[in-house]
């Protein structure tokens, strides 16, 4: 790789950071941009018991419930409260997070490398 198009790729990479520091509901921590990626990488509504994402973050339980409570209150999912002793269990991903992992997604795609067909 030439040394231009490291520095372009450099360059793209730091621009597609920038956006995500502003864009994602990451919180600035990194246990807030693997929640995020868990999160992503659901289908669009399923429902997965929250005891599930806990487990599979690494870091504290803690760490993880507070973040959820900030995206909850930031509307990017909703924690419905079930049961007799309303506690939550599940959680759903709202329109808005569906949204961002779009845009995301568009953001960090990139086009496989090979010659452009013409259109006839």
């Amino acid at each position: 790789m030439s040394n231009y198009d490291r520095f372009l790729l450099v360059q793209k990479i730091r621009k597609v950071n920038q956006w995500e520091k502003i864009n994602l509901p990451i919180y600035g921590t990194r246990a807030g941009y693997e929640l995020f990626l868990r999160l992503a990488e659901l289908p669009a509504h399923a429902q997965k018991p929250l005891k599930e994402i806990y487990l599979s973050m690494n870091c504290a339980e803690s760490t993880t419930r507070l973040l959820l409570r900030n995206l909850e209150a930031d509307g990017w999912i909703t924690l419905p409260r079930l049961g007799m002793d309303e506690r939550f269990k599940g959680f759903r991903l709202t329109d808005k997070f569906l949204n961002r992992i779009d845009e995301w997604l568009k953001l960090h795609y990139i086009r496989p490398a090979g010659p452009v067909e013409a259109e006839n």
